[in-house]
């Protein structure tokens, strides 16, 4: 596979906010429609047709996006779906999205997730990005004060054949690649010295495996249920990347309903490195799922550990609110982790729904981070808060 000749994508659906609704929403029509596409491109079941009204097993559709989040500023940018159904269900979706941000930065995306035999289903994502942002070096002990900025030019992907082994578990195997070129760097910096792995162009490609077993009740808003997920993946030269190393990735979630529309939802992530590893594939803390409150690009390493929990209540109609919290850090050994150097934060958040059927959210949180408070890290220059809106919970 030539990699310099693959497209560009993957749509993040954590940073999508399609249109609430057409200017006029007082018209039934209008609003209906607008409904029925938030719904198809977000894989929800369509609504039933009104009577009379044509149902389409194929579509295309144009929705506007939008998003922000510390790291990038405020979002623009749009996404054309094609989408087939069958008995009222979308079962084959492809998504191409493209937006830019305040911090001068570009991302092309796409994905395709679709059946192609009866209990085989193909996920292809990809993603090309002109990204400025921030090094501050690796660890999770560095300081504001080294900030460095650097721009690169970045395209990888993820394919995956995933088999239904049973009704809530399933396993296959998959490829990822991922080329980088960093095109700008500060003078005097370290990205300059060329002792980071991974600081000037190169390619990488691995194969391994994606397994899931998910018991949730619902995929946008679980209520009740689990879900376990594996991925590990094996970068090699004989796979045609200039770097061999391993990385796995496990993630488990767990959600119990404590009293009506009373959530509890907990997650444990656990992240791993081994061999050497190039340093846009080393793991960032923070962002807008895990310790919300830190900037990502402020720490990252080899291997990673989190866990947070989040308690998610109703408020008037269509609002509902969120209170969370988590811990973790990022490290070079899982052995040199430290109670003095953990990152905690903590904030409050406000959901809006969406789509009643599924409960699906634009969410707007508030997040304090304890980066001020832990000694030899700790700077007045350290943004000690985050604030993001994003489309769906952040787990």
């Amino acid at each position: 596979m030539n990699l310099k000749h693959l497209s560009i994508v993957i749509l993040l659906l954590s940073l999508l906010l399609p249109l609430f609704g057409q200017e006029r929403e007082d018209e039934e029509d209008n609003d209906r429609e607008s409904v029925r596409k938030i719904r198809k491109i977000l894989n929800l079941e369509p609504l039933p047709e009104k009577k009379g009204e044509k149902r389409k097993e194929k579509s295309l559709v144009f929705v506007p996006i939008a998003f922000y989040a510390p790291e990038t500023g405020t979002g623009l940018g749009a996404s054309v779906v094609w989408f087939r159904e069958r008995d009222r269900q979308v079962v084959d979706n492809f998504t191409f999205t493209g937006f830019g941000t305040q911090e001068k930065q570009a991302i092309l995306m796409a994905q395709f997730d679709g059946d192609i035999f009866e209990k085989t289903r193909l996920k292809l994502l990809m993603q090309g990005k002109y990204f400025p942002e921030s090094f501050y070096g690796i660890g999770n002990d560095t300081r504001s004060e080294d900030e460095e900025s650097f721009l690169s030019m970045q395209y990888g992907g993820r394919i995956a054949v995933m088999y239904k082994l049973t009704h809530d578990w399933a396993l296959g195997p998959a490829y990822r690649f991922f080329s980088s070129d960093i095109q700008e760097r500060d003078d005097g910096g370290i990205l300059v010295s060329g002792d980071i792995e991974g600081s000037d162009t190169y390619n990488i490609s691995g194969v391994g495996f994606s397994t899931d077993w998910d018991t949730r009740d619902n995929i946008y808003f679980p209520t009740k249920g689990y879900i376990f997920s594996w991925d590990a993946t094996g970068y090699h030269p004989a796979l045609g990347s200039d770097y061999e190393f391993m990385q796995s990735s496990i993630d488990l979630r767990k959600y119990v309903s404590v009293i009506k529309k009373h959530i509890l939802a907990m997650q444990v992530l656990m992240n791993n490195s081994y061999g050497e590893v190039p340093f846009l594939q080393l793991y960032k803390l923070g962002g807008l799922e895990m310790l919300r409150g830190f900037h990502q690009t402020r720490f990252r390493d080899r291997n990673y550990l989190a866990a947070q929990i989040e308690y998610r209540y109703p408020i008037y109609k269509s609002f509902g609110g969120a209170i969370f919290g988590a811990v973790g850090d990022v490290c070079d050994e899982m052995e040199q982790l430290s109670i003095r150097k953990v990152k905690s934060a903590a904030g409050l958040g406000v959901r809006y729904r969406l789509e009643k059927t599924n409960n699906l959210n634009l969410r707007f949180d508030f997040a304090l981070n304890n980066i001020r408070r832990i000694s030899g890290i700790s700077s007045d220059d350290d943004t000690y808060y985050g604030i993001y809106v994003a489309l769906m919970e952040a787990f």
